[in-house]
């Protein structure tokens, strides 16, 4: 008898401490499309581009799950680029996920810190090719860089760079 008690007890033990890996899943897309580094697209203003980077940060996550409950996830960032769609975001007790929340760069005390005060493998720490000012204004909130057509033949043959920095910027999502 004890030894089935001990097993219910270890089973409920289980299954009320049961962790889950939450996963960000996003599908990056240009007018509709899918999106992949090198293609031209043409942009709003009748121009062929071809982007070669995108970047940017996602932070202030908070979950609603399990009928209502929230939780935010404190000092998770994710730096999310153009090719990549899956993105880990935390192991936690939940059971269903009803809404996700966040924000578009990164908040205002991160984005003045500083980037050497990470461990290496964080989204936040010194990054190649950099997403951060390297002084006090702080991180590039979203880069997109690339080419454009400058001359209207449809041949995207000019650099161009779109760094996008400043508290101002934070949007909600």
């Amino acid at each position: 008898m004890r030894n089935w008690l001990t097993g219910i007890l270890l089973l409920l033990y289980v299954s009320t401490y049961a962790q889950t890996d939450v996963n960000m899943v996003l599908t990056h897309e240009f007018n509709g499309e899918p999106f992949y580094y090198g293609q031209n697209l043409t942009n709003i203003d009748g121009k062929v581009v071809s982007l070669s980077r995108v970047q940017y940060y996602l932070s202030g996550f908070e979950l609603t799950h399990d009928g209502g409950n929230q939780t935010s996830l404190s000092d998770v960032y994710v730096l999310a680029s153009g090719n990549i769609s899956n993105y880990p975001l935390v192991n936690i007790n939940v059971n269903s996920i009803e809404n996700i929340s966040f924000a578009l760069g990164v908040d205002s005390v991160a984005n003045h810190g500083n980037t050497t005060n990470w461990p290496s493998s964080h989204p936040l720490s010194l990054q190649s090719p950099s997403m951060d000012w390297a002084w006090p204004s702080g991180y590039f909130f979203f880069v997109i860089n690339g080419l454009v057509d400058s001359d209207g033949d449809n041949i995207a043959d000019t650099e161009f760079q779109l760094n996008g920095v400043g508290d101002h910027l934070l949007h909600p999502v």
